[in-house]
């Protein structure tokens, strides 16, 4: 097995790269390097965009998110504030 340095940051990798398949991006498409991502009726409830929000701090390349039509409610809201 391969020895990881922090966990969790693995494990929000991981979950990155799951909400990544609902979603369609622009440039590269890897959840490191996301430019454009559309995740406009994914379902996604809040406790995807707060993986997501979690995700944002440490990306310095995102430009465009789009999260319309999605069941993210107000904690969801609030996790991206």
């Amino acid at each position: 097995h391969e020895c990881v340095a922090d966990p969790k940051k693995a494990q929000l990798e991981a979950d990155m790269e799951l909400l990544c398949q609902r979603g369609v991006y622009s440039e590269d498409k890897t959840s490191l390097n996301l430019q454009g991502w559309n995740l406009m009726s994914a379902q996604l409830a809040a406790g995807d965009v707060a993986t997501i929000a979690l995700w944002l701090k440490d990306n310095e390349v995102m430009t465009t998110l789009i999260l319309e039509d999605n069941k993210i409610r107000a904690e969801g809201a609030a996790a991206l504030a």
